[in-house]
């Protein structure tokens, strides 16, 4: 427990940088799907929960670059669970905001 405590502020420092970002990714994103045709418009609330799941994807994506600072979490270790969290939050987002396709 001592070692979350230990990393959380430098967790939160990281992550409320990286969150900055998010939503300039989120632009590019729909800017590509309306390049693409996949989409002309979006409703307010398609909007919305993408400004909030993009910001809070970077804030997560920042903020667990922490565990390459935890000198006693192997770096095959850290570099797997790194993997592991960016791999299931992507994929979250995607899901939540209808980016890919279910099944």
């Amino acid at each position: 427990m001592k070692l979350i405590g230990k990393y959380y502020k430098q967790f939160i420092l990281k992550g409320l940088v990286a969150m900055g970002f998010g939503p300039i990714v989120l632009a590019i994103v729909y800017m590509i799907l309306g390049f693409t045709g996949v989409t002309e418009s979006i409703s307010v609330w398609e909007m919305s929960l993408g400004i909030f799941t993009i910001t809070a994807l970077a804030f997560l994506c920042g903020g667990i670059t922490v565990v390459y600072q935890i000198e006693e979490l192997p770096i095959s270790k850290a570099i797997t669970f790194h993997g592991i969290i960016l791999y299931i939050a992507y994929t979250v987002v995607y899901l939540t905001n209808g980016w890919l396709k279910e099944g």
